[in-house]
């Protein structure tokens, strides 16, 4: 895995990971580049980290407005990811994004499938921090 460590952020290839001031939140940012299917290991892995550095961390934001997925890459990303959100134990996860695909997955997420995640959807990145802060 190759990822610089800045001030407690992970700058990794597809997708940035930090801690949003001093709230319980943590933002990810996945870039045009990001694929879940191929990266959400990276992600998982980079997630639990920096968790148990800041165990006060409670939320987690995802802003995907710039990546694009396709049905089996979501399907195949959200198998991997969700065993990493569960250890997480969080309070709610906040996927930002710019299509329905995404909102399919949040929806998924959600399901007895990948174990009632706290995930919601939003189309806007504001509305999303309110719902994480609130």
């Amino acid at each position: 895995v190759l990822y610089v460590r800045c001030i407690g952020d992970f700058r990794m290839t597809n997708f940035t990971l930090f801690r949003l001031n001093s709230e319980p939140i943590a933002i990810v940012t996945e870039n045009s580049a990001f694929r879940l299917s191929v990266d959400g290991k990276e992600l998982g892995i980079a997630a639990e980290a920096f968790f148990a550095t800041h165990p006060d961390l409670t939320r987690i934001v995802v802003d995907s407005r710039s990546s694009r997925y396709e049905l089996s890459d979501l399907a195949e990303g959200l198998s991997i990811v969700a065993p990493y959100l569960r250890r997480l134990g969080l309070e709610k996860f906040i996927v930002v994004g710019s299509d329905e695909m995404k909102q399919a997955g949040s929806s998924a997420l959600a399901s007895d499938l990948f174990g009632h995640l706290p995930a919601q959807f939003f189309f806007d990145f504001d509305e999303a921090l309110a719902e994480a802060r609130s």
